[in-house]
């Protein structure tokens, strides 16, 4: 991703060619990371949560809650 920005970058600058096909794919492989990253994150269990109210929860209340924030953040995608 670093060596197809830099591409970009001097291809505009050094030879005055721009390519918004090699742009998007830094885009896409970016977001790529993120999505790969959130994912074994959320496998991990390594989440950033309010402990206040969570560690009073039971299990099954969690569960509960762990799904339907799945489902509503989910939901649009």
């Amino acid at each position: 991703m670093v060596i197809f920005t830099c591409g970009v970058v001097a291809a505009r600058y050094i030879f005055n060619v721009g390519s918004i096909g090699v742009q998007e794919l830094v885009m896409y492989l970016h977001g790529s990371v993120f999505m790969i990253g959130i994912a074994f994150t959320l496998k991990e269990k390594g989440h950033v949560r309010v402990d206040v109210l969570h560690e009073k929860f039971s299990e099954k209340t969690k569960a509960i809650i762990e799904i339907a924030g799945t489902l509503f953040f989910l939901m649009p995608f």
